[in-house]
């Protein structure tokens, strides 16, 4: 009778980590759905970007092309390294997440 237990307490670790495979299984199917509207919002945002900028164009006295060039210049700067503080935050944040799910799955010491 104490070789069925013993297998019980050997399973549980298994089912465990099943369980949560199964989850985050389940998570990435929920989040499958969204990107379609993720794909058109971009689109839009994109085509609203190019609006503004076309209005910007618009406002800009002759002989100052130049001064607008810069300001392009540094606004494309300015997006470019604004994307790459958000992939480094993406990249911490999942980081973080993966650190947290390997403490949360180890096992507590038991008091002596």
């Amino acid at each position: 009778m104490s070789t069925g237990c013993c297998f019980l307490f050997a399973r549980r670790p298994e089912e465990k980590a099943i369980a949560t495979l199964s989850d985050q299984i389940g998570q990435e199917r929920e989040k499958k759905p969204q990107i379609q509207s993720l794909g058109r919002q971009i689109g839009q945002k994109e085509l609203s970007v190019k609006g503004l900028e076309a209005d910007r164009d618009k406002l800009i006295v002759k002989g100052s092309e130049a001064r607008a060039d810069r300001l392009t210049i540094i606004a494309n700067a300015t997006e470019e390294v604004r994307s790459h503080v958000r992939f480094f935050d993406n990249q911490e944040s999942s980081f973080s997440d993966r650190a947290n799910r390997r403490c949360s799955n180890l096992p507590v010491a038991s008091s002596i």
